[in-house]
């Protein structure tokens, strides 16, 4: 059952990927590429899946999919559970904020913003590359998932102080389509990202189909 995909639903928009939703907390699997989308189950097609999500999935699913031709596994769970270390797969456990405080609603915005890192990047640039060095180089399989919303920097500087710092850290600050930060903007931001002394940051711009502006973190 887990594999078999339903009705066929494309996100190949940047207002299609980010209305999508997640029904239920139940075992599922979801897929992305760059030319379906992101999709139930995994199609069966030539496309290079990018990414591979899990969710809330039992242990036994590691050894099946580690076979799968796939950039990256991520491991969504509402609970805490331990999995066996293997490369590329990663774990994100929730954890409620006041924007997603239930499970289903911040599985969904992981996926959105995860998937629109190869989707909709901005500039400045970043590639597959830089997502490529922060997570193949971070320490842990389990990582940690965090969204800051502010107008401006001097609002995101509070709560980027309460992230734990990371040795590897991926930081994509998304805005509305067309829109570009200034060079002033990014040195400010620079200097309030909690990475450690000697850590590696790797970041730049994307888009979203929102006004605000929202920085994704994602690091160890």
């Amino acid at each position: 059952m887990l594999y078999e995909l339903p009705a066929k639903h494309h996100y190949l928009t940047l207002d299609a990927l980010f209305s999508f939703s997640l029904t239920g907390s139940s075992e599922k699997l979801y897929s992305y590429t760059d030319d379906e989308g992101l999709v139930p189950g995994i199609n069966d097609t030539e496309s290079f899946v990018r990414i591979i999500f899990l969710i809330n999935s039992c242990q036994s699913n590691v050894s099946e999919l580690s076979s799968i031709k796939a950039n990256y596994i991520f491991y969504l769970d509402a609970e805490p559970v331990e999995r066996p270390v293997v490369p590329h797969h990663f774990q994100l456990v929730f954890s409620p904020t006041i924007e997603e405080p239930i499970f289903t609603a911040w599985a969904a915005a992981v996926m959105r913003y995860l998937c629109a890192c190869f989707f909709a990047p901005s500039i400045p640039a970043f590639d597959n590359h830089d997502i490529s060095s922060v997570l193949l180089g971070t320490k842990s399989s389990l990582l940690s998932f965090n969204l800051v919303r502010g107008e401006c920097v001097e609002q995101m500087r509070r709560p980027l102080s309460n992230i734990p710092q990371s040795n590897h850290l991926l930081a994509v600050l998304f805005t509305p389509p067309y829109w570009s930060a200034s060079n002033e903007y990014f040195s400010l931001l620079n200097e309030s990202i909690p990475s450690l002394d000697g850590g590696l940051v790797k970041g730049g711009c994307a888009f979203h189909p929102y006004k605000e502006q929202v920085l994704m973190i994602l690091g160890d």
